[in-house]
């Protein structure tokens, strides 16, 4: 190996001492540091053994620090507080002989990152939640994050973390992103992700190995574990112009493995990277006798590539192993391969999924080969391809021989080494399109910076296939898939395991008339147009909602539900016709459709009336009797439901709900009874309640509201002198403000509360937005007394053009906030109108194209706020007199990847609307009398969009009680009124 100064292009972190023993009590944090003086003060009195935090607030260029080391009995926490630094081109070095954590710091572009070095046995580096990217490396390996560890035991981790497009270009340097010497302790990394780094030019010797990472000669009794990681199109030297056989690993390069060293990749995917040589995704170069200790767990490679520029064979699409020689020593390499799933990886010279090599070496008198072999279990090796391949006879592996304990040893799909195979994509993953998915799992991998962080995808078999139900004994097999989910028995090859329900149509004539799927994402399969089985997919014990379409057939049958016997005539408990969907455990069981002859059916007329028809899905046979449903929700204007009828809509007699018809003969139809109804008046009071909610007095008289049944009525909220309206009281024997004229007399009560002194102050709020509701001017208010004349002005708006105003520009105050929206149209960022003043951001705003508005409106009467994604709607309600308040703030459509369902339920009492996002809120306020109206618009997540305030009126008992705005002004006026600050209710697109 060439001698260099191993230094890398991030963190450097030189660990020495021995390990830490923290104590169990709450870390402490000290004031942030900004100068090098000011971490070293800080390293030096933090108190011994203990974890103190150390917040960084740097201004400019974190590598100002230079470098500065962590005593042996200091446990240093560097918190960058998510900030970002660019243009770093010098090497900060960390010397540690204690613990060190960084955690939250963002890197971007420069020429040098971090290096950490480790001297002594026990130190600890752990990097979590790091961000590196477009870091250019010259004369560094890893651009990002370089450990030495000097042959010290020194335990390093690496966690949730992201690396894209970081590079090292310069001859004879590995490791697009990270890279280690010699470290003789643990090396973790775990939940991160890979993507686009690269190295760029090979060396003499060495260099250009190891696309994202490139770990040099790890020492017997190290450990080394990649768990949980997503590597993507990271290259190992694409084209390399000299030394080809350099360009080997395209995520990662394990240089000269000794025996006793212990190397594990478990959870991993691997997707699309690709070596200039050799190792698509990985290159394991071992330099010894090895025939335990490295370990591929549940991994998945997919669509990798090995480009053979030295044309040398076995070049491995996704993994080459290459015994090496040291001196006149023969090794051998035994690689152990479990449960791991190889599709569409591409190798030069065999071996499209795995291939094993050795070097040459001379051993008086004679030439050997140094060879290596996996042992391989439970594995998965579709669709790679080998372009030097031959008779397609090592399309997936090549492996040589002589490696004792080597070979098929069990259940592996398309093993070949030299012998054809027939398996194919189809054969295991069915006959839909394929791609990697996130597939349920629950385990992600990443940065929490700018949606970094995903779920790890992986490739989902299809259910019945060559690959389902398959292993007897996972005996040295993990026993659980690369998701985390518990394996069953008989257990799945390769990286994934399914369970299923099935569905089967239990008829030569029956079928599901369903198109032909064209993608497989882990969650229903089925094949061709008109399938007679259909699959629910999931994983071992998943609960689900049952989602088979129902069965089609020809005939006379009818189809009656499902059972688990395919000789069942009547459904099981649970799965009739009536009771789906309903929810099952997933666990690899079939449901066979029932069918049933053709039976007695009574049907349910409503006769003029509306609202939902009573529906009687029992099947009768002639002689059976039937109980008359009630009428549910079914109404009709000017009169009273008071039965059914038989065959005729008018002819006696009348079956009361809950009465019987015997003996049927056929099939019949019940008829609502309709008796008209006298309308009654409504009597409306007003009343003055106590800030606890309790009457106190009538304020003004009684107004009577009198009309036709069926007329709709409106109670108007008169202005009283010395009180403000608090909304309409709620109880069961009273009636909303609005409603319906009926033949029983109601009651309407309003509730005010006195004003005081000093709140006869009204506001009027002038805003100047855009035509998406973005604000483009300060806006403008003004206070005055209730009754006074206002005026709004209308601006010259620099870029804009005024076209319309929303809202009285003139006229007077009340004691109300009066809101007048004076909108514009951009004239020089027609790309971009609905985000002006952030046009080069994306990652920030959401696109034009999702947005919706909603739109809000005031009622003067009853101080209830509309909220409206109906523009009709809106200027309707506009039209009977409500205060046009423009846009109020912008949902999403349901189709936008972040979008987060806002509930809405209705108040029958109080004709109020309620809006929230917590669905347990939801379900909760729905148990105090609330009507479910299931989703009303769709929000952000809070980076992407401006927080809308809730404040509720604990006056009022009716419309009104609640507000929603995007004005904070708006929102602080009326907590100082007495109304209650209930904080942010949901984040509207930006």
């Amino acid at each position: 190996m060439k001698k260099k100064n191993y230094l890398l292009g991030g963190l450097l972190a030189l660990v020495s001492g021995l390990l830490l023993i923290t104590t169990p009590n709450e870390a402490a944090t000290v004031p942030a540091v900004t100068t090098p003086g000011e971490l070293t003060t800080a390293i030096v009195n933090a108190p011994a053994n203990e974890e103190t935090i150390i917040p960084i607030a740097i201004p400019t260029d974190i590598h100002s620090f230079g470098s500065f080391s962590i005593p042996a009995d200091k446990n240093i926490v560097l918190d960058g507080q998510d900030r970002t630094y660019s243009d770093t081109n010098t090497l900060l070095r960390v010397e540690v002989s204690g613990k060190l954590t960084i955690k939250n710091l963002r890197i971007n572009g420069g020429t040098s990152g971090i290096l950490a070095a480790a001297k002594t046995a026990g130190s600890q580096i752990i990097f979590d939640n790091v961000d590196f990217q477009n870091i250019a490396g010259t004369t560094i390996d890893g651009a990002a994050i370089q450990f030495e560890t000097h042959n010290s035991s020194a335990n390093v981790t690496i966690q949730n973390s992201s690396f894209k497009a970081n590079t090292v270009n310069a001859n004879g340097y590995s490791g697009g992103a990270i890279a280690t010497k010699n470290h003789n302790g643990s090396f973790t990394v775990i939940n991160n992700t890979f993507k686009d780094n690269k190295t760029l030019t090979t060396g003499t010797n060495v260099g250009g190995e190891g696309g994202a990472i490139y770990i040099f000669q790890p020492k017997a009794g190290s450990s080394t574990t990649f768990k949980d990681n997503y590597f993507y199109k990271n290259v190992a030297v694409e084209s390399p112009s000299a030394n080809g056989k350099l360009a080997d690993g395209g995520a990662i390069a394990l240089w000269n493995v000794k025996a006793n060293t212990n190397v594990l990749f478990d959870g991993n995917t691997f997707e699309e990277n690709i070596a200039g040589d050799d190792g698509g995704a990985v290159l394991i170069q071992t330099q010894d006798t090895i025939s335990d200790g490295i370990i591929f767990n549940n991994n998945t490679f997919y669509g990798n590539k090995a480009l053979g520029a030295d044309a040398s064979s076995n070049s491995g699409g996704a993994i080459q192993v290459f015994a090496n020689s040291a001196g006149t020593s023969q090794y051998t390499a035994r690689i152990q391969y479990y449960n791991n799933t190889f599709v569409n990886n591409v190798a030069k010279y065999n071996g499209g999924a795995i291939g094993h090599n050795g070097h040459l070496a001379f051993i008086k008198p004679s030439f050997y080969y140094n060879v290596s072999a996996g042992y391989y279990v439970n594995n998965i090796f579709i669709n790679n391809s080998a372009q030097g391949n031959t008779n397609d006879k090592k399309s997936n592996i090549a492996d040589q021989s002589n490696v004792p304990n080597t070979g098929n040893i069990s259940n592996n799909l398309g093993y070949d080494n030299g012998t054809p195979v027939a398996e194919t994509l189809a054969d295991v993953f069915g006959t839909a399109a394929i791609e990697l998915v996130p597939n349920y799992s629950n385990i992600q991998a990443g940065a929490t910076y700018d949606l970094q962080r995903i779920v790890i995808p992986t490739l989902p078999i299809a259910p019945e296939k060559l690959a389902d139900n398959i292993i007897a004994d996972l005996t040295g097999a993990p026993a659980v898939d690369q998701r985390d989910f518990p394996r069953a028995s008989p257990a799945d090859i390769g990286a994934v395991e399914i369970s299923w329900i099935k569905y089967d149509v239990n008829h030569e004539d029956a079928y599901f008339e369903l198109s032909a799927l064209t993608d497989y994402d882990g969650t229903i399969y089925y094949e061709g147009e008109n399938p007679d089985t259909y699959y629910q997919v999931g994983y071992d014990n998943l609960t689900v909602t049952t989602n088979a379409p129902e069965p089609k057939k020809t005939g006379t049958d009818e189809f009656l539900g499902w059972s688990i016997n395919p000789a069942a005539t009547v459904p099981d408990t649970g799965l009739a016709k009536a009771d789906l969907p309903t929810s099952l455990v997933v666990g690899d069981q079939t449901l066979y459709a029932v069918w049933g002859t053709s039976t007695l059916t009574v049907t349910y007329d409503a006769n003029g009336g509306t609202g939902t028809t009573p529906v009687d899905s029992n099947a009768y046979n002639v002689g059976d009797s039937t109980t008359l449903l009630a009428e549910g929700d079914l109404v009709k204007d000017g009169y009273r439901f008071v039965g059914w009828t038989l065959n005729a809509p008018d002819v006696d007699p009348v079956y009361t709900v809950g009465s019987q018809i015997e003996n049927l003969q056929n099939s019949i139809t019940l008829y609502a009874k309709w008796e008209i109804l006298q309308p009654a008046a409504i009597t409306v009071e007003y009343w003055e309640y106590d800030i606890n909610g309790n009457p106190v007095e009538k304020i003004a008289e009684d107004i009577i509201l009198t009309g036709n049944l069926g007329d709709r009525y409106h109670a108007e909220a008169n202005y009283i002198i010395g009180y403000t309206f608090n909304g309409v009281v709620t109880a069961d024997d009273l009636s909303p403000i609005s409603g319906i004229i009926s033949d029983q007399a109601q009651t309407v009560k309003l509730s005010y509360h006195k004003l005081e002194a000093n709140t006869n102050q009204g506001f009027v709020l002038a805003q100047y937005q855009d035509e998406k509701g973005t604000p483009i001017s300060a806006d403008i208010l003004q206070t005055g007394d209730a009754g006074a004349e206002y005026s709004t002005t209308q601006k010259e708006i620099t870029g804009y053009t005024f076209t319309e105003v929303i809202g009285n520009p003139t006229g007077l105050f009340t004691n109300e906030v009066i809101v007048v929206t004076y909108v514009y149209k951009s004239n020089s960022n027609p790309g971009n109108p609905g985000n002006p003043g952030n046009p080069s951001n994306p990652d920030t705003t959401v696109p034009d194209e999702v947005l919706i508005p909603i739109w809000r409106a005031y009622n003067l009467n009853d101080g209830d706020h509309l909220y409206t994604t109906s523009k009709e709607e809106y200027d309707w309600i506009v039209g009977l007199g409500w205060q046009a308040e423009s846009v109020a703030f912008y949902s999403v459509t349901p189709s936008y990847q972040q979008a987060k369902p806002v509930y809405r339920l209705y108040n029958p009492n109080s004709g109020e609307h309620f809006y929230t996002l917590d669905a347990n809120e939801y379900e909760a306020v729905a148990t105090e009398g609330w009507n479910k109206e299931g989703i009303a618009f769709y929000m952000v997540p809070e980076e992407l969009g401006y927080p809308i305030y809730r404040v509720f009126n604990p006056y009022a008992t009716g419309p009104g009680s609640h507000l929603f705005t995007r004005s904070r002004f708006e929102a602080d006026w009326l907590i100082g009124l007495g109304w209650q600050d209930e904080g942010i209710a949901f984040y509207s697109a930006r």
